[in-house]
């Protein structure tokens, strides 16, 4: 039970850490009579990521399931086993997104025009 605190928790402070400066970076990067347009695309963008985030997560959830029952896994050990690597995806998942989000927020060089 603390493995899922600890990882809900951590999931919790790394959208914290993540989506308050990409919130801040797409709203300031628009002109002001276009602030209205970015929010609702924001939020649409967010609650969609949502939505398939949870039918991902349940679609990867349940195959592992099945994987592991007709493998001959007794009921429990398969839910455990398939929460465990469904988990594993979504956290290689973070870490690639973190990794885009790395490179994509460098600052950019400007070439000197000689």
């Amino acid at each position: 039970m603390w493995q899922i605190v600890f990882a809900s928790g951590l999931m919790g402070i790394g959208n914290g850490l993540f989506q308050s400066p990409s919130n801040n970076a797409i709203m300031t990067s628009v002109q002001k009579h276009e602030v209205g347009i970015a929010s609702g695309i924001l939020a649409l963008s967010r609650n969609m990521g949502n939505i398939l985030g949870v039918a991902v997560t349940i679609t990867l959830f349940e195959t592992f399931r099945n994987i592991f029952i007709e493998s001959g896994k007794v009921y429990d050990l398969a839910f455990l086993f398939s929460y465990r690597t469904t988990m594993c995806f979504g956290i290689f998942f973070g870490l690639c997104c973190l990794s885009f989000a790395f490179i994509a927020y460098q600052p950019q060089k400007k070439e000197i025009k000689s």
